[in-house]
């Protein structure tokens, strides 16, 4: 409870709080490096959540993508904060009276971080009950979601995003740095326990959100019932409802995937093999702003099989994002009842695909590609 109620101190009366925090030794590293996991793990809940249903067959790589997601989550937040531990340190000890142990400067700089703690709470609240946004601190500031404008990597967005999410309590700091300078009372600082109430409302805001995020397309699901142009003019739509096929194999792909590229035409030999048989392989094509590039691609890679166009790639009504297709290439096997069997993340070897057809189609006498 001391801890939580100097977490309420910072948001305050932060400057009075770290001259405590440094020169009382009111307060250590570790009570904030707690607040900070605590923020982390229920920060990274909903991303965890969606993943479970393909963990089954994706065990390996959806461990390496939940590690690389809660790792992006945390590194900017712990580089950021050791240069400003490191600054802390050395301005204490070449030119300030008042010298800082490594351990007190961590502690005031840890302190300092309540604000982008408390900014993180507010973000995922945002995007629990309002709306959700790239500009919100919730969302790392080196995530391509909040660095990508939709059409290229923007160092504006980047400007923005880190002024928010890490001006106020560098400033907090830039603020504390004439207190080494000078010896004055430090009194104590009293105040309602509002840190506790404001994590209250966090718990309340991550269980919505993890309640609400879409869970994503596993095996046992129905492929979503979604009418997709074809890729080039005069082809016909596709319903991807009743695709009619014994089994389709549905590929989400992009002309700058270099996995999908490489898949492709082996899924297009796979095609070859099986379509007599009852096989359909369907293309569904992510770049519907760069559509000129994207045939180009599909006209030089020449597959056997047909691809439509995901129009509505980057909106909540696009095919990509119904399923909850989180990376390139992603591809699902369906059997004929439109329900998915098998769904698999990043390239996959053909012999794979060839072993789910020939399971699905009931034979071992398959030609191979």
């Amino acid at each position: 409870m001391n801890a939580l109620a100097r977490f309420s101190t910072m948001l305050v009366a932060p400057l009075p709080t770290l001259r405590r925090v440094a020169f009382d030794r009111d307060g250590g590293v570790v009570s904030v490096a707690g607040l900070y996991l605590f923020v982390q793990v229920l920060r990274g809940l909903p991303y965890v959540y969606r993943q479970v249903p393909l963990y089954t067959e994706n065990a390996d790589i959806v461990t390496r993508r939940i590690g690389r997601q809660l790792w992006t989550q945390v590194n900017a937040d712990l580089l950021v904060w050791g240069v400003a531990a490191a600054a802390l340190y050395f301005a204490s000890r070449l030119w300030a009276p008042h010298k800082l142990s490594v351990a007190r400067a961590l502690a005031v700089v840890g302190h300092a971080g309540v604000w982008l703690c408390l900014l993180q709470m507010a973000g995922v609240s945002a995007a629990a009950f309002a709306s959700d946004a790239w500009w919100l601190p919730h969302h790392p500031v080196n995530a391509a979601y909040a660095l990508f404008d939709g059409h290229s990597y923007s160092m504006t967005r980047f400007a923005i995003k880190c002024a928010i999410t890490y001006g106020p309590s560098l400033v907090v700091l830039v603020l504390f740095l004439p207190s080494l300078f000078r010896t004055e009372a430090r009194p104590q600082v009293k105040t309602a326990p509002v840190f506790v109430v404001l994590l209250l409302g966090y718990v309340v805001a991550a269980g919505v959100q993890v309640t609400g995020a879409g869970r994503p397309v596993g095996p046992g699901d129905a492929l979503p019932d979604v009418t997709l142009p074809a890729l080039f003019d005069g082809d016909p739509a596709v319903q991807t409802g009743a695709l009619g096929a014994k089994v389709t194999i549905v590929d989400l792909w992009a002309s700058w995937c270099a996995p999908c590229k490489r898949e492709i035409p082996e899924l297009s030999a796979l095609h070859d093999a099986y379509r007599d048989r009852g096989l359909m392989v369907l293309g569904v094509n992510r770049e519907p702003r760069d559509l000129l590039k994207a045939r180009k691609e599909w006209e030089k890679l020449a597959p056997s099989f047909t691809s439509v166009l995901d129009q509505d790639a980057g909106r909540r009504s696009g095919f990509g994002e119904q399923v909850g297709m989180e990376s390139l290439p992603t591809t699902y096997v369906v059997d004929e009842r439109g329900v998915v069997r098998h769904v698999h993340i990043g390239y996959t070897e053909p012999a794979v695909f060839r072993a789910e057809v020939e399971a699905l189609l009931g034979t071992t006498k398959a030609a191979h590609p």
